[in-house]
């Protein structure tokens, strides 16, 4: 009998192809013995371990998939695709400091690369790294603050959507495939308008990067989705300033307008708006190196205990604590760091005695959408608590079927007259209001700004929600083709 040594030139590549085969049908222990098959004989094949990897990544083995990856990226050092493959998988299995080293080596492959700068600073800032975080979020901004998400058939329209990143940060979304975010300071668009019928022109603003750039693509309008006054301040200045040099550009969301929905502004604003109620607001700015008597200065304010206190621009219960006491006043301040801080009279308004809840609603174009009737049994309501509260009381359920179904008789024409004049003071084309109905028809607001977010995730949970989502994706999506038809050439 005659032996043949295989070599690299004339080794068989069935085992690969019937991996690929197999893979692609969705039979992925066949896969996976295929590919471990051919790689017996072929251990440098880096297309032979990225396909393993990816067969892994298919089946939820994350760790496997990871090494794998890393074989591959050994015998294919410069394929920057494949390396950031690879600190994808990293981060899907929760291994970030590994995961750093991949995105710090890219970011010196390619220092062009605005994208790994970015994702480089969500890892760093979820292994509590902030300040290399920040710098390499500026570093990613100086390379290029523009990205475009182009639309797979004819686009609809161009979009310019502007997002502050002066105090806002990326981070890891551990349950989704695009794990990169952006939190803080800017309201989400995920689910506002549709990928495939609009071209997307991100634009991260910070500083005066967006007065100071000559390269922005042509697009048919801006949404402005910076919306925290408190936290992205100097970014909405900066977009005010550039939209003043474009006044025919159509517009959602003028900067302008969201600069005055910083809490303390809307109490100023609605403490005596005819049918609403908005707890008296203080602000102030807590300097641990010279301490403001705090209880003095609530005292020449008229500001009675209890008060709920927050740092400004922190929102979903983050860094909120409610204080009965002086001492509780006291404790809070002296455990805090330097920063403007809210003072927040604490409207005691339970619902049916033992629980409290929240309604909230869309403001698109002037109209009106339900969103969601929360219910809990805590004060500060919010909808982490969906599924351990109100999904096991039917009737919960039904009392939010009611108001998403018709906002105005649920809560009585009166109150939903009061709602409807919101939108004459605030002057924006979306935004949203948390509110309940006290006992005397007046409207109690809790939160009246554009940082809400809008998705399908409660919908998931109770399907009676889906409707309703959708009609605020498709009024915002009717918003943006109409806007945009205002359109003049001077732009």
């Amino acid at each position: 009998m005659v032996s043949v040594r295989l070599t690299k030139a004339n080794r068989p590549a069935g085992d690969a192809a019937a991996g690929r085969r197999a893979h692609r049908a969705g039979r992925l222990v066949e896969a996976a013995r295929a590919y471990r098959s051919y790689l017996k004989a072929n251990p440098e094949d880096a297309d032979g371990w990225k396909g393993l990897g990816r067969v892994y990544v298919s089946s939820g083995r994350l760790d496997d998939a990871a090494y794998c990856l890393w074989q591959a990226v050994q015998k294919q050092p410069n394929n920057l695709a494949l390396l950031k493959q690879l600190g994808d998988v990293l981060i899907g299995a929760g291994d970030l400091a590994r995961a750093e080293k991949v995105f710090r080596q890219l970011v010196r492959e390619v220092p062009g690369d605005a994208n790994a700068h970015l994702s480089l600073s969500a890892v760093q800032w979820e292994m509590g790294k902030h300040v290399f975080s920040r710098k390499s979020l500026s570093a990613g901004i100086a390379q290029n603050p523009v990205t475009v998400q182009y639309c797979l058939g004819k686009s609809e329209a161009r979009i310019l959507r502007l997002r502050g990143v002066q105090n806002a940060h990326y981070a890891v979304r551990q349950d989704s495939d695009h794990w990169l975010r952006l939190r803080g300071g800017n309201f989400s668009s995920h689910a506002l308008w549709d990928p495939d019928r609009f071209t997307t022109i991100n634009f991260l603003v910070r500083d005066e990067n967006l007065s100071n750039h000559d390269a922005i693509p042509p697009h048919d309008i801006v949404i402005n989705c910076i919306a925290d006054a408190d936290l992205e301040a100097q970014s909405l200045q900066t977009a005010s300033r550039y939209l003043a040099r474009h006044p025919h550009m159509p517009v959602i969301n003028d900067p302008a307008r969201v600069l005055e929905t910083a809490r303390d502004n809307n109490y100023q604003r609605l403490k005596d708006f005819s049918g609403v109620r908005f707890a008296k607001t203080l602000r102030i700015d807590w300097r641990p190196d010279a301490p403001l008597d705090v209880l003095e200065f609530m005292a020449g304010e008229d500001m009675d205990l209890p008060v709920i206190l927050r740092r400004a621009g922190t929102h979903s219960a983050i860094s909120t604590e409610k204080a009965d006491s002086r001492q509780a006043v006291e404790d809070y301040f002296k455990a805090a760091s330097a920063g403007e801080f809210y003072i927040i009279e604490f409207v005691d308004h339970p619902f049916r005695k033992d629980y409290f809840r929240k309604m909230r609603v869309f403001f698109i174009d002037g109209e009106i959408y339900p969103v969601v009737h929360h219910v809990d049994r805590v004060w500060n309501v919010h909808g982490f608590n969906r599924k351990e509260v109100m999904s096991k009381n039917h009737w919960m359920t039904e009392l939010e079927k009611s108001f998403v179904d018709d906002p105005a008789d649920f809560i009585g024409n009166p109150s939903y007259e009061t709602l409807r004049r919101l939108p004459g003071l605030v002057r924006l084309d979306f935004f949203g209001v948390d509110f309940d109905v006290m006992d005397d028809g007046r409207l109690l607001i809790f939160e009246m700004n554009p940082a809400m977010r809008h998705s399908f995730e409660h919908a998931q949970e109770f399907p009676y929600l889906k409707v309703p989502a959708q009609r605020i994706t498709d009024a915002f999506q009717d918003m943006i083709l109409a806007r945009a038809r205002l359109k003049t050439t001077e732009d």
